[in-house]
């Protein structure tokens, strides 16, 4: 039913701040509801009350506080995989260091 010119006008939408209805009805002229709605009837929905409450994801305001670390009172995840990382590059990097090595000395050296 929509073209890329209508979904270019949603997304152009989004990109000023627009909440999720009021990009949907700038684009095609209809909120999220209807659209969902006319969606579901199309690909043979009859009732969408199995799928629960209806949720926007549209922009949100920016959190206030301090961010999370990923674990909490702990080390921070981040850090966690930097160290794992930064080991699994010291292991190959000697790895590398013992089979050049190896092949560079004659036979029966160690």
């Amino acid at each position: 039913t929509y073209g890329k010119a209508d979904v270019i006008k949603l997304l152009n939408a989004f990109g000023t701040g627009a909440s999720d209805d009021e990009a949907f009805n700038a684009a095609i002229g209809m909120g999220v509801d209807a659209f969902d709605e006319a969606s579901m009837e199309a690909d043979g929905v009859t009732s969408l009350q199995s799928f629960g409450p209806r949720q926007s994801f549209g922009p949100r305001p920016a959190p206030i506080g301090p961010v999370p670390s990923g674990s909490e009172g702990g080390i921070p995840t981040v850090l966690l995989l930097a160290v794992a990382l930064v080991g699994a590059i010291a292991v190959a990097l000697g790895l590398v260091a013992v089979v050049t090595r190896r092949r560079s000395s004659p036979r029966g050296e160690p």
